[in-house]
């Protein structure tokens, strides 16, 4: 299941006279599920681009988490998160490329 929206575009073709609507694929290539979570968290990325990345959670509070990962695979990261309070955090996961951030939900 990967998470994230699609985006539209409108676009006007006057010298043809046709407007057109087309739609564009989901700008971020990572997966954070289950979401809602009760304390496991699988984190994917099917490009690889986890590997060299650093994993930070933070409450709405601002505070950062301390969050065990094991690290699968270059495209694969499980977080246990059974030790937070319910709540809203963010994750955030940075790459030597990219940088993802993403709500997570923590229900008891």
């Amino acid at each position: 299941m990967t998470s994230g929206a699609s985006y539209l575009s409108f676009t006007t073709d006057n010298a043809a006279g046709s407007d057109g609507l087309s739609v564009i694929q989901p700008l971020k290539a990572l997966s954070v599920y289950p979401n809602p979570t009760d304390g496991t968290l699988h984190i994917e990325s099917p490009d690889g681009g986890l590997e060299g990345g650093v994993v930070s959670l933070m409450s709405t509070q601002g505070r950062y988490e301390s969050v065990p990962l094991r690290w699968r695979s270059g495209t694969h990261i499980v977080a246990d998160l059974s030790h937070l309070a319910a709540g809203i955090y963010y994750l955030q996961v940075a790459t030597p490329t990219k940088v993802y951030t993403e709500k997570v939900v923590r229900v008891r």
